[in-house]
């Protein structure tokens, strides 16, 4: 483990995991907290829900692909992006809109769940790329532990 610590990359990699842990913990807990306590809203929830797994069901084995067919250090980067531009766009109706309606907390739960599906088949294929094959069930374990 001291050894695996003493890489510069997997610390920087530790730091963004954990960047992206308390993003997402944010996503998948307070978004759907804020639905729920608004009323009426649980159908609502209800079909975001079912709608974003069934459409991350779909999109997922075409993802995977592409991701095996292109840089996984790119398709990680477009997923930061995504995760970004939303969470700015987002945030910035939320602003303008002086406050969070169903549409928009359905459209985050979305965005958060969109990352968090795609953001861990690229993390790990980068992981296998750029890692030593030795490091790699050492380094998969302490991401998990972490997160």
């Amino acid at each position: 483990m001291q050894e695996l610590l003493r890489d510069a990359r997997i610390r920087r990699l530790l730091l963004a995991n954990t960047c992206s842990a308390v993003g997402t913990g944010i996503t998948v807990f307070a978004v759907p907290w804020l639905l729920v306590q608004q009323p009426g809203v649980s159908t609502a929830y209800r079909w975001a829900t079912v709608g974003t797994i069934l459409a991350l069901f779909v999109a997922a084995p075409y993802y995977g692909a592409w991701v095996d067919a292109h840089s996984r250090k790119s398709a990680l980067l477009l997923g930061e992006l995504w995760s970004a531009a939303s969470s700015v766009l987002l945030a910035g109706l939320g602003f303008a809109l002086d406050g969070f309606g169903t549409g928009p907390l359905v459209a985050a739960y979305f965005a958060g769940m969109l990352y968090y599906t795609l953001h861990y088949p690229a993390k790990f294929a980068l992981i296998q790329q750029t890692f030593d094959r030795s490091q790699y069930q050492s380094l998969i374990g302490l991401l998990e532990i972490q997160g």
